[in-house]
This record gives structure tokens, sequence and C-alpha cells, in this order.
């Protein structure tokens, strides 16, 4: 829903998440993305991560109930009790950031995140088929 404002950054270099972790796996396959502008197809299982996704953003935006019976559905049930209420007072959902950091800039999405006087909550809605995928909280 939010990814098609993208902001415009005023820097000469600039990074998104996902493009440091392609580069930090193979530069190569950064490369041929980024500078060579090749795509590549999206997986299934890409596609599906992608729905569900979107359909926890609109449940967490409109407070609509998650359809159990579809193939999302069945996925984010599980995890529903994980994720905070819609329309949570003081939550953000799906809000780009750009820090601004060394001779680059970089930016992103945070799926769900509260500004509170303090220290900020953030949190990345994953999918996975396997635990042994699953990211650690430092990650």
């Amino acid at each position: 829903m939010s990814r098609q404002f993208v902001p415009k950054v005023d820097h000469p270099y600039v990074f998104s998440v996902s493009q440091v972790e392609t580069f930090a796996l193979c530069n190569r396959k950064w490369a041929f993305e980024k500078i060579d502008k090749l795509k590549r197809p999206s997986s299934p299982a890409a596609v599906l991560g992608q729905e569900v996704h979107a359909d926890i953003e609109k449940y967490l935006l409109t407070g609509k109930p998650i359809d159990r019976s579809s193939k999302t559905g069945k996925i984010i049930f599980p995890g529903l009790k994980y994720l905070p209420f819609p329309k949570t007072k003081g939550m953000s959902v799906e809000k780009w950031f750009v820090i601004k950091f060394g001779v680059a800039a970089y930016r992103g999405l945070k799926d769900i995140s509260f500004e509170k006087i303090g220290r900020p909550r953030i949190l990345d809605n994953k999918t996975t088929r396997n635990f042994k995928w699953k990211k650690t909280k430092e990650e």
C-alpha cells in the first residue's frame, strides 16, 4: 500500500536494507540487480509473503478481520496474538525512514512502529515455512 510513495532522498548514494543484505550475500547478484537492472522473477513463496504482508497491513489499518479460510488467513491467524490491536494509538504501519550515515543514505519501510518518548519500538513482519529460518531478536 505505502510502497508507492517512496520518499525522494537528495543524496548520490541511496541504498535499502535489502540491498545491503544482498551485497553482503553476493556482490555480483547486487550488481546484476541494481547496476544492470536485471529483474529476477518472484518465486511463489515471495508472492505469497507479499500477499500476507499486505493483508496484515490492511488488518492493522482498518481493523477488518482476517479471513481464516483464505490462504493468507491460514498463515496469519496463528500469529495474530503477536500483532498489536488494529488502530492502536501511536502506531504507524508501513512508515518510510531515511538515515544518512557515512557516505550513503539508507531508505526503507518499518512494518509497524510506535513512536513514544524514550525508545521507539519497531516490528518487522516475517513469514517462513520452517522455523530454522526464523530471525533472532538481534537480526
